[in-house]
């Protein structure tokens, strides 16, 4: 490991000077890594926008509608969700808590205030899929509430146009209604591409009563989601550590041949390629990039590994 680890930090300079050859190459679109995963991400996965009332303004982002085949929504002005922060749009409403990262996150209703349906999602359309292929989507959920919806357990449904991939694991909550410190829960669906372009739509889902009430802990539901990312299902052999210095990588591949890495920015952006990845434990050097939050998407040309990387 130490020889590797000495090896892969002597060839520090060599690497950079190929990442400039590399992002050429990338721009011409010639590297199948690079021109295929950045398309297959989210646009704003991080459901980032200005909070300004109880309307929905989320970049690359729309709401279901309520004449989708999968809304249960009725009417107009039922089906749209709520831009959400700390305090915003309604704290005193109890339309308010922190996102789990960044500065904003989207919240909707599920529930029933007798003749009228709400239910309120959101959706994204995804290109440049592979057909037959694994993907998953992960995401982050919290119950949110709000002073007449106090259902303490809920989750999200996940449809891939109008068929159903999944509804996760659902959340609870024993907090209050207006509390900030929402207690978020990981999720992930996964769903096989049956062709290269889908709606991938995000519904609130309730697991007892929908009733509007003020006093019933088992009706009406809020939902927030944040974070919402997309990864090819893999099986590759491949994974990695932190090294023993910072921006170092210890990546351990078993998978029998040189693999490319790809670097991407939380927002889906391409930052930084590395052509060739050696075999079994080698050192990889990502010094070079800003603090952050990145996904590192390993791939042998065919298969995929994707992992969340703090730097």
């Amino acid at each position: 490991m130490q020889m590797a680890f000495q090896f892969m930090i002597s060839q520090t300079t060599a690497v950079r000077s190929i990442h400039t050859r590399i992002r050429i190459f990338s721009v011409l679109g010639c590297i199948f890594l690079g021109t295929t995963l950045s398309a297959q991400q989210f646009i704003n996965g991080g459901l980032e926008s200005v909070v300004f009332g109880p309307n929905f303004n989320c970049k690359g982002w729309q709401n279901v509608p309520f004449d989708d085949p999968v809304c249960l929504a009725d009417v107009l002005g039922r089906d749209s969700p709520d831009m959400t922060s700390h305090d915003e749009p309604d704290a005193d409403y109890g339309i308010c808590g922190d996102p789990h990262s960044g500065k904003s996150f989207v919240s909707g209703t599920r529930s029933i205030n007798p003749g009228d349906d709400f239910q309120e999602g959101i959706m994204q359309e995804v290109d440049d899929l592979v057909q037959g292929a694994e993907y998953g989507i992960t995401f982050w959920q919290a119950v949110v509430k709000q002073r007449n919806l106090l259902d303490k357990s809920g989750s999200w449904a996940v449809y891939i146009d109008s068929a159903l991939a999944g509804v996760a694991k659902f959340s609870h909550s024993n907090l209050p209604y207006n509390a900030t410190n929402l207690d978020w829960d990981e999720r992930t669906i996964n769903f096989i591409a049956t062709k290269e372009s889908h709606w991938i739509k995000f519904l609130p889902v309730d697991d007892d009563s929908i009733e509007y009430s003020f006093d019933d802990e088992d009706a009406g539901l809020r939902m927030g989601i944040d974070d919402i990312s997309l990864s090819p299902v893999s099986k590759l052999n491949v994974s990695f550590t932190n090294g023993p210095l910072a921006g170092i990588i210890l990546v351990n591949n078993k998978c029998g041949k040189e693999l490319s890495l790809e670097v991407f920015s939380s927002n889906g952006d391409s930052v930084m390629t590395i052509s060739q990845v050696g075999k079994n434990e080698t050192g990889v050097d990502l010094t070079s990039l800003p603090a952050g939050n990145y996904f590192l998407v390993f791939s042998n040309g065919k298969e995929f590994y994707r992992k969340e990387y703090d730097r």
